[in-house]
């Protein structure tokens, strides 16, 4: 109980001075197409996969003026690809890792309960696969791919309380040298934090 009301003071005196954050799970739409080298074979294989990937997503930032947010987010995805060409259990593991700096502009002043927002950010995303071939003593090769990172964002706010918001939002993201050559569509819930 002290702990957590310890955590409240802390949060509510963080957000009083403009400093805000977000943490929230995310889908994003993201088909990959791939190369994998079999090891038994050492031929190259080409792979794809339209599921999408799960994922996390954490950000800190500040107002630095009334309407206008900046911050660091961070993004990462995952998705286990089972391989259907064959009938074993070998499978591909997708990791994505985004690293940006975001800025969002409140449509609607601090009064209003639902506070529209969009937004731009840059950065770098990195990408990795894991081929697990179980059918080779649990041979594993990994992949790594990566590039600049740039998107596009916008979503609603709905404030709870002064300070602590419900977050609904959608945004493209496009990844240079990525396995997803086009862009991935992100769609987003979470609670953020508001300076109020």
């Amino acid at each position: 109980v002290l702990s957590g009301l310890l955590l409240l003071i802390i949060s509510n005196n963080v957000l009083a001075y403009g400093f805000l954050g977000y943490v929230g799970a995310k889908y994003s739409d993201n088909p990959l197409s791939f190369d994998i080298k079999n090891p038994e074979t050492g031929l190259t294989q080409r792979y794809s996969d339209d599921n999408g990937s799960l994922g996390l997503a954490l950000e800190g930032g500040k107002m630095i003026i009334p309407n206008l947010y900046i911050g660091l987010g961070f993004e990462l995805f995952t998705n286990d690809i089972k391989i259907l060409s064959d009938n074993s259990d070998n499978s591909i593991t997708y990791n994505q890792y985004i690293y940006t700096i975001n800025t969002t502009y409140y449509i609607l002043s601090r009064q209003y309960t639902f506070r529209p927002y969009i937004g731009l950010g840059f950065g770098y995303a990195w990408e990795n696969l894991l081929y697990d071939n179980s059918d080779n003593d649990n041979y594993e090769s990994t992949s790594l791919s990566g590039g600049f990172a740039r998107q596009i964002n916008t979503g609603v706010t709905y404030m709870l309380t002064s300070s602590i918001g419900l977050d609904l939002g959608f945004k493209f993201l496009k990844v240079n040298n990525g396995y997803n050559d086009d862009y991935q569509v992100i769609l987003g819930i979470g609670m953020r934090g508001l300076s109020p």
